[in-house]
């Protein structure tokens, strides 16, 4: 698989009424040609995120590249059952088109995914744009709001309030009423005096709404249509076993490529490797980002991103690492921002392969963070602690926590905050593939999986006795009905009631906390962690009695 670097990134806002959002900026700033990639939301823009960036990577070999990071979603103020959200999503998309123009660019296309087709249209009343591609694309907010609440029904995730959950992710009722009366309208891809091409790319399983591509063919633009089966393999299942769409992919490159290649040369850029660059704060909102300055950071030998979040007033003696962004991406940024506004310094960062750090070479031989991940881990915590931070709690979510409770076992970290962490997996070689995953049969994968929980009660003890002889707090939040957690009920909690009763471990559940927290409130599951900080910040650190 090539997996190209990139000529630049960095992060720019965009003022919106009240708050801002966020724009992904990849490739040469003065390239001539542009593309916009505007992607879904919620449980969508989860499992459709590696292509995007993927895709992103890719492009950004010849032009610039901007990817929409919608209000309320990634590093944008705002939530998404604020008022009017898609008329401010549209006006993200809208601006971003605006400004490649602004800044010079003689060609503008767009890469819209799934409910990101939708938006674009509402934008291109008013933006011109030269191409369109419409990956697996939703033109029918009525038929998303439908699909929802028929996944909702289905599903076993409680929701919170009037609205629909949908693999953790909430979508208010007034969110779905509004995308219910919209609809895409082909006439909108010309109303503003354009003529773009068009490029459909879908598949049998799903394809786009004919009569909205008789209405399309009707405007007498230039449509292509590209079949493409991995798509099924890639956003229409979970984010476990999804597989990156390297045909889509290699497709759209190739249209976007030849669609520009009339209005002038091909022109390939340098690409010397990816860096973050700093951002300007986003304007004031109820995140609190008034006491606090944002900033875009490379961390470590691999350039991982990061965002540190500074309290402008003095810094208080905690200071939070979250890891990974990728499954609870939202409310990890809400946390960063709600926790430097109470004056705690923040560093979040991602893994590598995970969103934008660098892509992990080799890759690795389980679905599992191995001994390379937390090489890494470590010096990002040994980096941030040598800037003057007195007390580091770390925060993680599934394996990703795992991994921290690893570095824990150094005696690097005073605290961590283990959120769904697949416990059975602590005392388990990380570098070693799982036979469990191997076996062909089911049978033997039930087997081999069995006979592994019991194997880890013995060495998770022990992994977690060693941590705490360090002097470090543990805390885990568990969605009720998560695996880890009655691992911890059968095999764990009796033994380490000692922990549990010096309050050297504590331990919450709480229902439908989802792939990313907001199954359930997040003042709920963020102030869970938030109570804990305030008691973890007044205590010293003491080892654990043997």
């Amino acid at each position: 698989m090539i997996v190209p670097q990139v000529a630049l990134m960095s992060i720019r806002w965009l003022a919106l009424t009240a708050g801002t959002i966020a724009v992904a900026r990849l490739g040469p700033s003065r390239a001539a040609h542009a593309c916009v990639i505007v992607p879904s939301v919620g449980h969508e823009d989860l499992s459709a995120h590696p292509g995007v960036v993927h895709l992103a990577r890719r492009l950004a070999l010849t032009r610039r590249v901007a990817v929409v990071q919608h209000w309320g979603t990634d590093q944008s103020d705002g939530r998404v059952d604020d008022a009017q959200v898609v008329d401010r999503w549209v006006d993200g998309v809208r601006r971003t088109i605006d400004d490649l123009r602004a800044e010079g660019a003689s060609r503008v296309d767009v890469v819209a995914v799934r409910l990101g087709v939708l938006l674009t249209h509402l934008a291109a009343i008013t933006s011109p744009i030269d191409g369109l591609v419409m990956w697996s694309p939703t033109v029918s907010g009525r038929r998303f709001a439908r699909e929802l609440k028929v996944m909702a029904a289905a599903g076993t995730t409680p929701t919170v309030g009037p609205g629909v959950n949908v693999g953790g992710f909430a979508y208010p009722a007034e969110l779905l009423d509004d995308l219910s009366q919209r609809a895409a309208d082909p006439a909108a891809l010309t109303a503003a005096g354009a003529s773009p091409r068009v490029l459909v790319v879908d598949h049998d399983a799903r394809r786009c709404d004919p009569a909205y591509l008789d209405a399309l063919r009707a405007t007498r633009l230039r449509i292509d249509q590209q079949d493409a089966p991995d798509i099924a393999t890639w956003i229409d299942r979970s984010i476990d076993d999804a597989q990156l769409p390297e045909r889509s992919i290699d497709a759209i490159v190739n249209w976007v490529e030849a669609a520009g290649a009339a209005r002038g040369a091909r022109r390939r850029a340098a690409t010397p490797a990816a860096h973050l660059a700093p951002a300007r704060p986003p304007a004031a909102s109820g995140t609190g980002s008034q006491r606090q300055l944002e900033m875009f950071v490379a961390l470590g030998h691999r350039r991982l991103s990061g965002v540190r979040s500074q309290p402008l007033a003095p810094p208080r003696s905690v200071g939070l690492l979250l890891d990974s962004t990728l499954g609870p991406g939202r409310s990890f940024v809400e946390l960063a921002r709600r926790e430097a506004a109470l004056g705690r310094p923040v560093l979040r960062y991602d893994f590598a392969g995970h969103r934008w750090s660098p892509p992990r070479l080799p890759e690795r031989v389980s679905d599992q963070f191995d001994s390379h991940d937390l090489d890494d881990a470590l010096e990002v915590i040994a980096s941030w602690r040598a800037t003057g931070v007195e007390r580091i709690v770390a925060v993680g979510f599934c394996a990703g926590s795992t991994l921290l409770l690893r570095a824990a076992a150094q005696g690097v970290l005073d605290g961590v905050v283990a959120i769904n962490p697949p416990l059975h997996d602590l005392g388990v070689d990380p570098d070693r593939p799982r036979s469990d995953l191997a076996a062909k049969s089911t049978t033997m994968r039930r087997l081999a999986f069995a006979t592994r929980i019991a194997r880890s009660a013995w060495t998770t003890h022990h992994a977690l006795h060693d941590t705490l002889r360090h002097g470090t707090r543990l805390m885990f939040l568990f969605d009720a009905d998560d695996s880890g957690y009655r691992f911890w009920n059968a095999a764990l909690a009796r033994r380490m009631r000692h922990a549990v009763h010096h309050e050297r471990i504590t331990v919450e559940a709480r229902a439908g906390l989802g792939h990313n927290l907001e199954g359930a409130h997040p003042d709920d599951s963020l102030g869970v962690i938030s109570a804990w900080l305030e008691r973890f910040e007044h205590t010293t650190r003491e080892p654990e009695i043997s």
